[in-house]
């Protein structure tokens, strides 16, 4: 079973979609989920297993203390400082231990609370953007995450308002900022539509694991319409993988998330 989910966005104002963190000002909350199978590895025995669902709610701000030199073109923003906060629950139901299995081994669903902070700062110019920061994210009972504090890093190529190619390291949505990694990823504006793209190295289970890296492949794509000079809506999906960096569809080891959007300038 799929969860569906929700995105509620407040933005700076502009008609053409472009990414959150380049808006002259932006007050973001977003809500998210899903469901499937996570697997957590080990050089042991064979791994365990779990059915998890989860549901979040995330908020992000923008603010620019900054602005762009006079005279910049459209897409010059200048400096920005980034908030970001996220909780989730989520449930995990072991349904394999291999030889760790004991009697006393719980089979219930167990629900856990997970979140996480997320600060940066960075500059934007027409045709190439930066910014950097750190994710704080923590659960104090999950059965498998862990307390991690990363870096948040990414780079943009080519203009917002247009289209771009990005590579970063850390967060781009809410969701991820529990599902840290490395990846690239870019968007495609035409007229009032934004089209954007994802495919990256993800935590899946908020750990780097103890004695196999547990970073997994996670596609996402989304798309976004401006409906009125301050109402844009959209959504999105995503496909994350347990373990290994391909998806290898047919493998039951995913979590699939889905995702609404609303945004609101000001």
């Amino acid at each position: 079973m799929v969860t569906a989910v929700a995105t509620f966005t407040v933005l700076s104002a502009h008609r053409v979609c472009r990414a959150d963190d380049t808006a002259t000002r932006a007050a973001t909350a977003t809500m998210y989920g899903g469901s499937g199978r996570v697997e957590v590895g080990n050089n042991e025995a064979s791994p365990f297993r779990y059915n998890q669902q989860h549901v979040g709610l995330g908020a992000h701000a923008v603010w620019r203390p900054w602005s762009a030199p006079e005279g910049a073109t459209e897409g010059a923003r200048g400096g920005f400082l980034q908030l970001g906060m996220v909780g989730e629950w989520r449930s995990l139901q072991l349904t394999s231990c291999g030889r760790f299995c004991s009697d006393d081994t719980n089979w219930d669903v167990v629900p856990e609370a997970h979140g996480g902070l997320r600060l940066g700062i960075g500059y934007d110019f027409r045709n190439f953007g930066i910014r950097g920061g750190l994710i704080y994210l923590d659960s104090p009972k999950s059965r498998t995450a862990e307390t991690l504090v990363v870096p948040d890093v990414q780079f943009r190529f080519g203009p917002a308002s247009r289209g771009w190619f990005e590579l970063g390291m850390g967060a781009y949505d809410a969701s991820t900022m529990l599902r840290p990694g490395v990846y690239v990823g870019g968007g495609v504006v035409a007229g009032d539509f934004t089209i954007v793209a994802r495919y990256g190295w993800h935590l899946a289970i908020g750990s780097f694991g103890h004695t196999i890296m547990q970073f997994g492949g996670r596609a996402d794509v989304g798309a976004m319409v401006a409906l009125l000079p301050n109402l844009r809506l959209g959504g999105g999906a995503a496909l994350q993988k347990s373990r290994g960096l391909e998806l290898a569809f047919g493998s039951s080891r995913y979590v699939a998330e889905f995702r609404t959007q609303a945004s609101l300038t000001f």
